[in-house]
């Protein structure tokens, strides 16, 4: 049996591990997290593996309409090891207008559009574990 290994490192200090074998079937995922200075108090240069399953980090985002002209609404699936914490959007030039925090355990909301200017727009999902989605919607 042949298997390949790939590695992917993000600024966190983490690296995401996937094991593949012969026939090109991912076999195994894990984080290795390398100086961590979390809740499980690992050790400076201490490596430590966590095995979670591609369902724990994959959330689905649904928005609509775009473009928008009154509502704008967004919806997502919350997984075990993330949460949408909060919600910003910002205009192209950088200004923020609108934030809205405390959504843990919700689904969804709701953002008013008719006071914007036509143009468009960055949403950003922002995570309990501190990443974001961003996408792109266009008032009308």
């Amino acid at each position: 049996m042949v298997t390949s290994l790939v590695m992917v490192t993000s600024y966190s200090q983490s690296s995401l591990s996937f094991t593949y074998d012969g026939a090109g079937n991912q076999v195994v995922r894990e984080i290795i997290c390398v100086n961590c200075r979390n809740s499980q108090n690992f050790k400076k240069n201490e490596e430590k593996s966590i095995d979670f399953t591609t369902a724990d980090l994959e959330s689905k985002i649904s928005f609509y309409p775009n473009p928008v002209q009154e509502e704008l609404v967004i919806n997502w699936t919350a997984t075990n090891l993330r949460q949408v914490e909060g919600i910003e959007i910002y205009t192209i030039q950088g200004k923020t207008m609108f934030s809205q925090t405390n959504l843990s355990g919700k689904s969804g909301a709701s953002v008013y559009f008719t006071d914007y200017a036509q143009g468009m727009y960055l949403v950003s999902l922002i995570y309990n574990d501190g990443t974001s989605e961003n996408f792109k919607i266009i008032k009308k």
